[in-house]
């Protein structure tokens, strides 16, 4: 029944929202050139999951709720310096995300100085404004960092390429004594696009990371069913990380209504004696049935929203994209952990730029190292609700 009445409650908050959305979008600008520019987003999740074991009983799972509230401040000091402020709110609960200074020495550098998350490859990079799916993939989950991270980036840009490097601490939820004795890692992201006009673009990229504990705690690995952000992971690792690698390979070709993104990683972890590799890899597909062109950045090697040509707002129909993605992700080594592995078929509605409802059907199979763990196959049906301005 929850999942049922998600499907009324988010199209009456929808209609709530549109008129609001549809002109509020507040900047300031001084005669200095200083700027302020307000935004904010919304999204709603309704879900119903099914989990099927090898044997014994199944279980089901099925809400509606509010995933959060963004809110953004954003802007410049000057023409050189910018800045950035996100925090999200859940439950009462505020949490810093984006919060940073922005330098541009030049038009090729840029250093930022603060929470954020600059260096992180293709898919784990992507913003969930603008993300093709619910969730991000199987191996951004299980490989990146949890949230944004305090430290300092510098990029490099190129006519075609970029590279950002930088150097990070733990998050803005920790104590201040203990953003850099915690968790320490440095991280590089090299991308270029050899063929990139309004039509087409061919992008390749690949990224490293090394991370290491400073304190007594470890470093997991887990996974949730696939388009799954609730309740507990079904495959876990255990705590077992002193220190890991990270390598990553991207590629991804955008033509016209059509694009495809592939993104690959290897993670070589180290605890106090043992070692172990784990992989994951998604391939997503894509094409925009209205026949928009979906953005894309050389200056950051990372694609952007789409944008209608004609928004609900402007009494036009929106973007329609036929969406797949398939995730594989390998936990398993030395008798531990399992592999997880499934598909996602989905329907975008673009709204407008920052307004998308994201229908997603998602399967995923369990397989683990351990016989006293039980097999699993998930099924789950998904509505994101997004309203942005």
């Amino acid at each position: 029944m929850k999942f049922l009445g998600g499907l009324i409650l988010l199209p009456i908050m929808f209609s709530a929202s549109f008129a609001y959305a549809k002109e509020f979008e507040p900047e300031y600008k001084f005669d200095n050139g200083a700027s302020v520019k307000l935004s904010a987003r919304l999204t709603a999740d309704t879900y119903n999951l099914k989990n099927d074991y090898e044997t014994g009983v199944d279980t089901k799972f099925n809400d509606t709720s509010p995933t959060r509230a963004t809110f953004i401040v954003s802007g410049k000091l000057n023409p050189k310096i910018h800045y950035k402020l996100e925090a999200w709110v859940l439950n009462g609960d505020v949490t810093w995300d984006d919060v940073y200074i922005e330098y541009e020495p030049n038009k090729n550098t840029t250093v930022w100085l603060g929470s954020n998350y600059q260096t992180s490859a293709i898919d784990g990079g992507t913003s969930s404004q603008v993300q093709t799916f619910s969730q991000k993939s199987l191996a951004s989950g299980a490989f990146t960092q949890a949230s944004r991270n305090v430290g300092i980036a510098v990029r490099k840009n190129g006519k075609n390429w970029q590279w950002t490097s930088g150097y990070y601490g733990g998050s803005l939820a920790l104590p201040m004594d203990r953003l850099f004795s915690q968790s320490n890692f440095v991280q590089s992201r090299f991308s270029i696009a050899p063929i990139n006009d309004d039509n087409l673009t061919l992008h390749l990229g690949t990224s490293l990371r090394y991370r290491t504990r400073e304190d007594d705690g470890r470093y997991s690995y887990s996974a949730r069913p696939i388009q799954m952000n609730y309740n507990d992971s079904l495959l876990k690792t255990g705590t077992i990380g002193k220190n890991d690698t990270n390598i990553g390979l991207e590629a991804a070709l955008s033509k016209g209504p059509y694009w495809i993104i592939l993104d690959a990683q290897h993670n070589n972890v180290k605890s106090n004696s043992v070692a172990y590799k784990f992989n994951g890899a998604s391939l997503e597909v894509a094409y925009v049935l209205s026949g928009e062109h979906r953005s894309y950045s050389v200056k950051n090697g990372n694609f952007g929203a789409i944008k209608p040509k004609k928004s609900v707002y402007s009494g036009g129909a929106g973007a329609w994209a036929l969406t797949g993605r398939y995730d594989y992700l390998d936990l398993q080594d030395n008798g531990l952990g399992g592999t997880e592995k499934g598909y996602t078929l989905g329907l975008n509605w673009y709204l407008a730029q920052k307004t998308i409802i994201r229908f997603n059907y998602a399967h995923s199979d369990f397989n683990f190292a351990q016989t006293t763990n039980r097999d699993i196959k998930s099924n789950i049906f998904n509505i994101r609700l997004q309203i942005g301005f």
